[in-house]
């Protein structure tokens, strides 16, 4: 419903993407408030509908959500669940401590 009203309307003449921007805005800030779909699914929609409504090209998206920092902390994560998966931290804190 919010897409729809916010395609109808256009807020700026000029700039006729900025309506289809704030509708993504919007629909993306509800579903996390409102916690519809995981953060983490909602938070990738405007990857999707962007280039659908012809806001931005996926181009211009991916070097936005996919810069070297992005990458960077997604592989710290991957390494952190890893380390807590197999138990490393208990071992490492059993060794450090045994050790002192």
């Amino acid at each position: 419903l919010i897409l729809i009203i916010c395609l109808a309307v256009d807020l700026d003449e000029d700039r006729p993407l900025a309506s289809r921007g704030l509708a993504v805005l919007l629909i993306v800030a509800l579903w996390w408030l409102t916690e519809v779909l995981p953060l983490t699914v909602s938070s990738l929609f405007p990857i999707v509908l962007y280039p659908i409504l012809a806001v931005a090209t996926p181009g211009a998206l991916a070097s936005k959500f996919f810069g070297g920092t992005s990458f960077l902390f997604i592989g710290g994560f991957i390494i952190g669940l890893a380390i807590e998966r197999w138990g490393l931290h208990i071992r490492i804190i059993c060794f450090v401590v045994c050790n002192t």
